[in-house]
């Protein structure tokens, strides 16, 4: 694939002919940052963002190689992953705190910046969040209203690449 992430399979295939109406077979050598890796046509090592792969296909009649032909990509930043829920689902309001639930990762192992934001009735919260487990993950049960519908925002950045979702609206109940 072209962009190649740390969570791709690299493979290879080519088309081969001969004059002689032999059959071919095919090598694959690959190499990562100019060091030998492991696979056939698939490469089995395991990449990391940034690393140039190359792999090289040798063709093969039984008799004569043919000449090698090679392609080289680099691993590119992978985005965060992020999946979040309000909870509790079912709040009531003056008595459940909200909070946003996070799960959010990076497949290439960097440390990721979240910010976190609030709607109500379909507009912006512009209200005091507290901090639960991530700063501003938390509406206190005291500023919920029966009736009010709740969701909130997450953007993790990992310095590359940011990833926004949305959980689904709460409605809190009297």
């Amino acid at each position: 694939p072209n962009p190649a992430f740390t969570t791709s399979t690299l493979s290879a295939s080519a088309t081969t002919s001969d004059d002689d109406g032999d059959t071919v077979s095919v090598s694959f050598a690959w190499t990562i940052d100019g060091v030998a890796a492991a696979g056939t046509d698939v490469l089995t090592d395991p990449v990391l963002r940034g690393n140039v792969v190359d792999v090289t296909a040798t063709p093969f009649d039984g008799r004569v190689y043919g000449g090698s032909i090679s392609t080289t990509i680099t691993v590119a930043n992978s985005a965060p992953s992020v999946a979040l829920e309000v909870s509790p689902t079912a709040p009531v309001a003056g008595v459940d705190d909200l909070v946003c639930v996070v799960t959010a990762s990076d497949p290439d192992g960097d440390t990721l910046s979240t910010s976190i934001s609030w709607t109500v009735n379909a507009g912006p919260w512009a209200g005091a969040s507290g901090t639960t487990n991530l700063p501003g993950d938390t509406i206190s049960a005291a500023d919920l209203s029966a009736g009010d519908e709740w969701n909130c925002t997450l953007t993790a950045d990992d310095g590359s690449d940011s990833t926004t979702a949305s959980s689904a609206v709460v409605t809190i109940g009297s």
